[in-house]
């Protein structure tokens, strides 16, 4: 199964839903229902459960749920956004804003919302986009407070040694590691004349071999990495 977040029909432009779908692209099914815009939904490494972000037009307050890849009722965990697994599903790493001069500050949870602590903070926005597979290393996306540019960072898996892995203008969105940690998965976020269009993009674990796996004309983004 594939889980997704996606306009429902006759939905208006805000309101997203969580959704699986079979690998065969068979057995869709709407997993959340409302006027929210749910986004973002991540397996848990067993499986047995999706987490998602969930906010209330544009400018509302983000929160952090989960719902069961069966259906039935979601339930709230948290305030924040951005959720991410821990490599042994025991932890998750959200953002959230807690003081306007540090700005989108990265925090860790248990799986029931509770016991949530400051994890990492600078003085930009950052939010956590993966955990590596064998649990060492987080990968995470800045975006300057300052200038209009997003990049790609990784960090040790308790926070410390933060590592910069893209340069340049624009905005680059960090996405997944590779199964064995030696690739990273991101979206670079090219600025046209009247538009922007996201191009997926793969580099070495040190952010070096950059490549586009996109090479088009269509705006595509990265997710995560399947294996």
């Amino acid at each position: 199964m594939l889980v997704f977040d996606g306009q429902p029909p006759r939905g208006d432009v805000f309101d997203f839903d969580i959704q699986v779908i079979g690998v065969d692209g068979h057995g869709r099914k709407r997993l959340t229902r409302g006027p929210a815009r749910d986004l973002e939904p991540r397996w848990s490494p067993d499986g047995s459960t999706i987490v998602f972000q969930r906010q209330y037009g544009e400018l509302g307050a983000r929160s952090i749920w989960m719902v069961s890849p069966a259906g039935g009722k979601p339930y709230r965990l948290a305030a924040g956004s951005s959720p991410v697994w821990s490599a042994d599903g025991e932890r998750l790493l959200i953002s959230r804003q807690t003081a306007s001069a540090w700005g989108e500050d990265i925090y860790v949870m248990r799986t029931d919302g509770r016991q949530a602590r400051l994890f990492y903070r600078s003085r930009d926005d950052d939010y956590p986009s993966a955990w590596s597979h064998d649990g060492k290393r987080i990968l995470f996306t800045r975006i300057s407070r300052v200038r209009q540019q997003a990049d790609v960072y990784s960090m040790e898996s308790d926070g410390s040694f933060p590592r910069r892995l893209t340069r340049g203008k624009g905005y680059r969105l960090a996405a997944d590691w590779s199964p064995n940690r030696r690739q990273i998965l991101f979206t670079r976020v090219a600025k046209l004349t009247q538009s922007e269009r996201g191009q997926v993009f793969v580099m070495s674990a040190d952010g070096s071999h950059v490549r586009n796996l996109s090479t088009n004309s269509a705006d595509e983004n990265a997710e995560s990495w399947g294996g």
